[in-house]
């Protein structure tokens, strides 16, 4: 199992040298780290930890449940905060079946991505490569994209082709809690950037992005309420892209959602918006119309936020 070490700056990680790889293994690197290495928190950089401070989405370390309607049933949701509707590469070491998925007992290994919340590439969702490993493979941490390189031309490890599952995992500082979570949805888990373990918030098989094609991501709206000449939001209603009637997760399912701001006129019984097709019809070329004269106006902003759904069951 890998460990964090607490104080040494991440340079000794990056410029370091190991020592020879013993002669049952196919080579050797500077970049990867033996299983017994101790990795650097990435705490121990004070510019990254402000990064992931400033830009991870939620304040004081803490993510609120927020009230909310999606398929005419009440929800709760968490919103960590602005998010993209694209996915970046992010890549799991695994031993793999033949289909190149992954099978039998895992390495203790975390995940390798090259971006940190405030990054102009950084995305909420990764888009998984199952990096399988070969029978050279003795626990070695790969801990940055060279090491990842240096794996594929010692035999380590085969290079994937494309990515072949989802996931929303994103980055955020250390002690980070989802308020009204229970486990395993309040739980960290380690990933590895730039040579450094940092911290992710763990949905576990919640956190799957269920892609309608297989490979591609559509985010779902979210509707706010708002009456004229006023910007208080009187009720959020998340579209239902991705859930099923009943309420739960479907296909098209993805945590991250574009913002559309929906005027209500002055009288509208606020309790009549439970549901998207109460607000407006989504066309072919995902323009939208109004579902009624009670809607004033509908406006499709730019903003993208990452905001997981908890249903009255628990699952997000």
């Amino acid at each position: 199992m890998f460990r964090l070490r607490g104080a040494l700056p991440i340079v000794l990680v990056l410029t370091g040298c190991l020592d020879p790889l013993t002669d049952d293994q196919p080579g050797y690197s500077r970049n990867i780290l033996p299983s017994t290495a101790e990795v650097p928190s990435i705490a121990d950089d004070p510019a990254a930890s402000r990064k992931i401070d400033m830009g991870d989405g939620i304040s004081m370390g803490k993510a609120p449940l927020k009230p909310a309607f999606a398929v005419g049933v009440p929800v709760k949701y968490w919103d960590l905060g602005a998010a993209r509707g694209t996915a970046v590469p992010a890549y799991q070491i695994t031993r793999c079946g033949a289909d190149g998925l992954p099978e039998g007992e895992q390495p203790n290994h975390p995940l390798l991505v090259d971006a940190l919340p405030g990054d102009a590439d950084y995305s909420q969702i990764w888009a998984i490569y199952f990096v399988c490993v070969t029978p050279a493979y003795r626990g070695e941490l790969v801990t940055t994209l060279p090491a990842l390189s240096d794996a594929y031309e010692l035999g380590i490890a085969n290079e994937p082709k494309e990515p072949l599952a989802w996931r929303h995992q994103p980055i955020v500082q250390d002690g980070v809690v989802l308020e009204g979570a229970s486990a395993p949805l309040d739980t960290l888990r380690p990933v590895f950037v730039r040579g450094a373990s940092a911290f992710s918030l763990d949905f576990g098989s919640n956190g799957e992005v269920v892609t309608t094609n297989g490979k591609s991501v559509t985010t779902a709206y979210v509707y706010e309420l708002v009456r004229p000449l006023s910007t208080k939001v009187e009720r959020v209603v998340f579209g239902s892209q991705g859930f099923t009637p009943e309420g739960g997760r479907g296909e098209g399912y993805a945590p991250v959602y574009t913002v559309v701001t929906a005027t209500i006129t002055a009288e509208a019984d606020i309790n009549s918006f439970t549901k998207e097709s109460d607000i407006a019809t989504i066309n072919m070329d995902r323009t939208l119309t109004k579902a009624s004269a009670s809607i004033v106006s509908l406006l499709t902003t730019m903003n993208r936020f990452a905001r997981p759904v908890q249903f009255s069951g628990g699952e997000p």
